[in-house]
């Protein structure tokens, strides 16, 4: 019994996990829990095992952005089909924890991966470290100095739920430094404590042979306090705390053979809250809760094209402020995100690509156009042992 839920969950993993990255999310309506995807490693590591001897590569998004900041390649090895030794990993570039505005941010980053099957389970963990730093020495005198670094670690577990249903739990903790020095001015800002932390639960219940439902909670928490130092050595303590908890439910169908339909509704709730300890009318404190419908839908025309699309309709979208004076601003508003996308397959390489919209509707630019790409996004992967 044992031996035969390992052989379900490996299967299950290898099987279903081809062809994912960020892209494919992107098309399919913007919620990877609602898919096997690659993107789901990063919430519970031990879900890279359906990963065997594979590279995966995050192409800049259009417009590509500070430094490339959302490109990103990953490599994935193993021993064998089975994963006896387990899958190690190694990403690099990611986009990971944010620091406060007006700091330095962390790119690039590093994270390392580790996952193994158990007998009907897997267990999974990342290391996760990202740095950057900036100097400015006009007339070889160091009058500004800015650097952030990022240290995480990510364990996760996922349990086989008889032969083609999971569960997926995973939990991260990052510990989070930032400065900003100016000896001119004579003063410095650095973090104090600063970290961020989360917790992730995802299930894949089997419904008959086509159908999965999906239920998933995730909530996180952070604080990014820093102190402020002046040349008269007085010290401010500015407080920068941030919670977020959301969940949802979806459906994964498969009605026909190379085809994939996906339905749900998704609920996130944030709040942070500022404060300044020389400063308290600068108080602040500010909420969202995002209620969203998702769709998606893929299918292979044929051996070397896929075609997808996904759309995103959120509604009665809230967002209020309120500062130190009990004044508060609250709005709504409803918003709608529809994206096409094609893949192309080709033995075990696939590339898959976010159709630009204006391309489109409107055709290239061929003359002075330079903002009218055929896509917005590109992802590739390439299996290098054929399994």
């Amino acid at each position: 019994m044992k031996k035969g839920l390992l052989v379900a969950l490996v299967v299950l993993l290898f099987a279903t996990f081809a062809h994912a990255n960020r892209t494919r999310v992107a098309t399919m309506g913007m919620t990877d829990v609602f898919l096997w995807d690659e993107e789901n490693i990063f919430f519970c590591p031990a879900l890279a095992t359906g990963y065997p001897n594979e590279i995966i590569a995050e192409m800049p998004s259009y417009p590509p952005g500070y430094e490339h900041s959302n490109a990103s390649v990953g490599a994935f090895l193993t021993n064998d089909e089975m994963a006896s030794m387990g899958v190690l990993g190694l990403v690099v570039n990611r986009s990971t924890t944010t620091v406060p505005d007006g700091f330095l941010n962390p790119i690039p980053s590093f994270d390392l991966i580790y996952a193994k099957n158990l007998g009907g389970f897997g267990i999974g963990g990342m290391l996760t470290f990202a740095r950057n730093s900036y100097s400015y020495e006009p007339a070889d005198t160091l009058s500004m100095e800015q650097s952030t670094s990022v240290m995480g670690i990510t364990p996760g577990v996922t349990f086989a739920m008889g032969e083609k249903g999971s569960v997926d739990i995973g939990f991260e903790y990052h510990m989070i430094s930032f400065s900003d020095k100016d000896n001119v001015a004579g003063v410095t800002m650095e973090s104090d404590g600063a970290m961020a932390m989360g917790a992730n639960l995802r299930a894949m219940l089997p419904m008959g042979q086509y159908v999965y439902f999906i239920p998933y909670f995730h909530f996180g928490m952070s604080n990014l306090n820093w102190k402020t130092t002046t040349a008269s050595t007085s010290t401010d303590v500015t407080e920068c705390d941030g919670s977020m908890f959301g969940g949802g439910v979806g459906l994964n169908i498969m009605p026909f053979e190379e085809t994939t339909v996906l339905a749900g509704l998704s609920l996130s709730m944030a709040s942070e809250d500022n404060s300044d300890e020389f400063y308290p009318d600068s108080l602040n404190s500010t909420s969202d809760m995002t209620p969203a419908l998702v769709f998606g839908a893929e299918s292979r025309f044929n051996s070397w094209m896929t075609g997808r699309v996904g759309a995103r309709k959120t509604f009665f979208a809230s967002h209020k402020d309120e500062n130190y004076h009990g004044d508060k601003t609250t709005w709504a508003s409803d918003s709608f995100m529809l994206a096409v996308g094609l893949g192309l397959n080709i033995g075990d390489f696939n590339l898959d690509a976010k159709l630009h919209e204006d391309f489109l509707f409107t055709g290239p630019e061929f003359i002075g156009g330079s903002g009218n790409p055929p896509s917005v996004m590109l992802s590739a992967e390439y299996n290098f042992s054929g399994m």
